[in-house]
């Protein structure tokens, strides 16, 4: 029995099967998984902005042995 998977941005896919000698024999099953764009409706623009700019504001960075926060 094999599994096989797509990955996408937007959705997962999957399919099991058997093989015989390298061979599909049988599909067992299979579906896939639908997510949405991750952009707001009416903009366009990208849900993940304001997540970034908080992580962006909040990097930190490691020289020698002290680490100082950026602002």
């Amino acid at each position: 029995m094999r599994l096989g998977l797509d990955i996408g941005t937007n959705s997962i896919g999957w399919w099991l099967y058997s093989t015989e000698n390298g061979v599909i024999t049988d599909v067992i099953d299979g579906g896939v998984r639908i997510f949405s764009d991750g952009r707001d409706p009416k903009s366009g623009g990208s849900l993940a902005v304001d997540r970034r700019a908080a992580r962006a504001r909040n990097v930190a960075v490691v020289t020698g042995s002290c680490v100082e926060r950026l602002r």
